[in-house]
């Protein structure tokens, strides 16, 4: 498994950030990648067994979202923002 850690937060502009490190046990990125989406609080991560990461968070409509990695490595992207139903 690879050991990055991924941080997540609210923006400003009402969506979610993140941003990485550049490997394991290194520094972080020096810029946080906008996610887009509006939410409302901070967001919630969670990592699965297989090490994938998943990013949650509460959007204005107030529906629950969910992010996640379609492979589990530290540098795999995140999906699109979806609905939990």
């Amino acid at each position: 498994m690879d050991a990055r850690i991924m941080a997540f937060t609210g923006n400003g502009t009402g969506g979610q950030s993140t941003s990485r490190q550049n490997n394991p046990d290194g520094v972080y990125q020096g810029t946080w990648s906008d996610l887009g989406a509006v939410q409302i609080g901070q967001p919630a991560t969670g990592v699965d067994r297989k090490g994938c990461v998943y990013s949650f968070a509460m959007t204005d409509a107030g529906t629950l979202t969910v992010r996640d990695q379609a492979t589990c490595t530290g540098d795999a992207p995140l999906s699109r923002s979806r609905d939990i139903e």
